[in-house]
């Protein structure tokens, strides 16, 4: 089973390879920046896994210690007027937590702790016509720092009071919030 499709890896200098490969019974599986990926089934039963359809993303509520603050960003990409949790897709061979910490970071400028997982979530047909699974993200940053937005990626950033984040966030937003202030109320 484990050999039951061949699969070739061919790099973007040996592209000029791929009508041989097609007409030997490969058929294309994927492409990236630097490569495109032909599988050949050996037997009939043989199954061939689908390329990605979705694509992991962060969204992370960073509370403020002391002040219960939650920390918002305006986009440069996105309409001017709508504040949002920082998100941010989880590269290839990264851990989420790593994912969480570093799209703060690249953002804001704030150091944060992880606390916990808020919960699961999707959206359907999003960027490249791939679905998203969303990870909610509990983080807390030491009272006192300041955001500064990243220029090429926000416009503004911003601790809110919580009803004023509740009351500018997605609907996805709002239940990440709403689940953070249940669970440090507890």
């Amino acid at each position: 089973e484990m050999y039951a499709v061949l699969w070739i890896r061919l790099p973007e200098r040996l592209a000029v390879h791929l009508p041989w490969l097609l007409s030997h019974g490969f058929t294309m599986h994927h492409a990236t920046r630097d490569y495109i990926m032909v599988v050949r089934p050996r037997s009939s039963s043989a199954v061939i896994p689908l390329y990605g359809t979705h694509y992991a993303r962060v969204e992370c509520v960073v509370v403020e210690y002391g002040t219960g603050r939650i920390l918002l960003v305006k986009e440069s990409t996105g309409p001017d007027s709508v504040f949002k949790l920082v998100t941010g897709s989880i590269d290839c061979n990264e851990y989420v937590s790593k994912a969480a910490r570093r799209e703060v970071k690249e953002e804001t400028g704030i150091e944060c702790d992880i606390a916990g997982v808020l919960g699961l979530g999707n959206r359907l047909c999003t960027r490249f016509g791939k679905d998203e699974i969303l990870i909610g993200i509990l983080m807390y940053a030491r009272q006192g720092q300041v955001p500064k937005g990243d220029s090429r990626e926000i416009v503004e950033a911003v601790w809110m009071e919580p009803s004023e984040a509740l009351s500018t966030s997605s609907l996805m937003g709002k239940e990440w919030i709403m689940t953070a202030l249940s669970t440090t109320l507890r």
